[in-house]
């Protein structure tokens, strides 16, 4: 039984951290888009 509450820990963790998880995506994908503009602007 010890394995499987040592699963519903890990899921219920993974669960906590999704948001987190979330907005580093939107972090990384506003970066990558502020990059692609300025590639486009520059000569």
């Amino acid at each position: 039984m010890q394995g499987h509450r040592d699963l519903l820990q890990a899921r219920t963790l993974d669960a906590a951290s999704l948001d987190a998880i979330r907005q580093n995506s939107v972090l990384a994908i506003d970066a990558l888009n502020v990059a692609e503009y300025l590639a486009a602007r520059l000569p």
